[in-house]
């Protein structure tokens, strides 16, 4: 009880004082405070800031990845398109050859 009554005292004394239990005084607590509350600011602005620049590199490989499907596609068109003629004047040249020789007259 008397330990009590001395602690009691002691901290009414460090109240008085401008000091808390833990012998801190507000400008250190409010310091702490400040501190603790910029890290979070801090912390919460990075998070923001990773998530926007993921967005944007999202949309970029969306539009990279667009005009590369549309490049690949008209270059196989073209290269199709060209064996495909390539393949018909060959067939021409073949029956025509087939003909001015009378394989297909005469078989």
């Amino acid at each position: 009880m008397i330990f009590q009554l001395r602690i009691s005292e002691e901290l009414s004394e460090l109240s008085d004082s401008g000091v808390d239990e833990n012998g801190h005084t507000f400008i250190y607590t409010f310091g702490h405070a400040s501190v603790e509350k910029s890290v979070k600011i801090g912390h919460d602005a990075a998070k923001m800031s990773v998530k926007g620049i993921q967005f944007v590199q999202n949309i970029v490989e969306n539009i990279i990845s667009k005009c590369i499907n549309l490049v690949v596609f008209t270059i196989r068109s073209i290269v199709c398109t060209f064996s495909s003629t390539l393949l018909l004047v060959l067939y021409a040249f073949q029956s025509e050859f087939k003909i001015a020789h009378g394989k297909l007259a005469g078989s």
